[in-house]
């Protein structure tokens, strides 16, 4: 697994007036510190993820494989990816640590020092050279797709991590191909709470957030400073992982 060292900053987390795609949970927009970290430059694949549970099938979506050994692990739940990632950290007993990103690094990864609402800037139709969504290669097998990229990414369910350019940190997938786990409670009011300096909300529930949009997602749930969540133990055959290697 291939980390990229995230230098400690401070950004604008969440989505300003001017994005009109915005949700009610993008706001305040409030100015975040992070200190430095290493993240996943690829989503977790089927092959790593086997290595620790051989028996895992990520499926199939309407006769479209998702388990081919390059393509992301996805229909595991909270729960599992945590469970991984706790196995990763014993087998490296003690030299390494292992956890998922919390929102706050997860946004400040994907935004990688943009002010844009994709990492590519804001213009949603040019994503097919950054990211797997739903385009016009998904519509025209599946025509009751209306929402669309209007371009052609060539990919009808989740490619293997790595197909599309990556953002200027060099971390790739970080928006479309599966959304992803993070660490965090999901609050629609989290970002009036939020702490200055690398916040984290552990309290509220068992629903967690999850970020960056899957190779099914429309333009709105297709920016950095979108936020999504799932239950610790809902499943989806668009949503896996990437980990945090905290030393």
């Amino acid at each position: 697994m291939e980390f990229v060292w995230i230098p400690s900053g401070v950004f604008q987390m969440g989505s300003p007036d001017n994005d009109h795609e915005r949700n009610d949970d993008e706001f305040p927009v409030h100015k975040v510190k992070v200190d430095g970290f290493w993240i996943g430059k690829f989503p977790v694949t089927n092959e790593q993820y086997r290595i620790y549970k051989q028996s895992h099938m990520s499926g199939e979506y309407q006769g479209h494989l998702l388990n081919g050994p390059s393509q992301p692990v996805v229909n595991i739940n909270w729960i599992e990816a945590k469970q991984f990632i706790q196995w990763m950290s014993e087998i490296y007993a003690g030299l390494y640590e292992f956890r998922l990103p919390t929102e706050a690094e997860w946004e400040y990864s994907c935004k990688a020092g943009t002010k844009t609402t994709r990492f590519w800037g804001n213009d949603a139709d040019k994503s097919c050279l950054f990211a797997n969504l739903a385009d016009k290669s998904l519509q025209i097998k599946f025509s009751n797709w209306v929402s669309i990229h209007q371009c052609t990414d060539n990919n009808i369910v989740t490619s293997p991590v790595g197909t599309f350019n990556p953002n200027q940190f060099g971390l790739y997938d970080m928006i479309g191909n599966i959304w992803e786990f993070c660490e965090d409670v999901y609050n629609e009011k989290a970002y009036y709470n939020h702490k200055s300096i690398n916040p984290l909300n552990e309290r509220g529930g068992t629903v967690k957030v999850i970020r960056g949009g899957s190779f099914y997602s429309v333009p709105q749930g297709a920016r950095c400073g979108n936020r999504n969540s799932i239950s610790t133990n809902g499943r989806d055959l668009g949503i896996g992982f990437r980990v945090v290697r905290t030393r």
